[in-house]
């Protein structure tokens, strides 16, 4: 009810991670927590993106060199959105390379789709990284030369599309049984 006419108030993906911990544990704990568990979604999805594609060494080395990285520590450490969107596109990425590995894999790109929705309404800007999901999907499933390119983006459009309409319909309820409306996500577009 305080930010309904805000964007920032529509930043549910990041603001529920939040919310979570400072109703279970004391303020500076809680802190702790959300920030510790941006940094370890993070740093965990992009050492298994890498481990997937290169070997364990390099996957360690560059996870744990992101964590050094200013832009990064400043993102993770500031009580803002950036952090969270970051883990998010790096979750998503992760479910994309899970999906890579099987042979059905749409409960997978389901994941990575609700996964990039959490980073969009995390902070609206992130929108414009999506199509980079796209590519990676394609990228990694080019391999497989038995389905044409047609079938491959419809598989992944109805599989990706559902996840981020499965969370996008979760967080307009939540928003409603706290007292907002259900397209929770307007004021970040009309600021946008």
């Amino acid at each position: 009810d305080w930010f309904q006419k805000t964007y920032y108030g529509s930043r549910l993906s990041s603001i529920l991670l939040s919310y979570i911990f400072h109703t279970t544990l004391p303020p500076l704990v809680a802190n702790y927590a959300t920030h510790l568990t941006v940094i370890y979604i993070a740093v965990f999805s992009l050492y298994y993106i890498l481990r997937s594609h290169t070997n364990r060494a390099s996957a360690l080395l560059t996870a744990l060199s992101m964590c050094g990285y200013a832009w990064f520590a400043s993102a993770v450490g500031w009580d803002t959105t950036d952090g969270a969107g970051i883990a998010f596109q790096l979750l998503s990425f992760a479910f994309l390379t899970s999906a890579s590995c099987l042979h059905r894999p749409s409960r997978w790109i389901c994941a990575s789709g609700a996964a990039a929705a959490a980073m969009v309404h995390a902070h609206l800007f992130l929108v414009f990284f999506c199509p980079v999901f796209l590519i990676y999907y394609l990228q990694l499933v080019n391999k497989n030369v038995s389905h044409s390119l047609f079938s491959r983006l419809k598989y992944f459009f109805t599989h990706f599309g559902l996840g981020a309409i499965l969370l996008t319909l979760a967080f307009g309820f939540v928003n409603m049984s706290v007292g907002g409306k259900f397209l929770f996500f307007m004021p970040s577009i009309k600021f946008g």
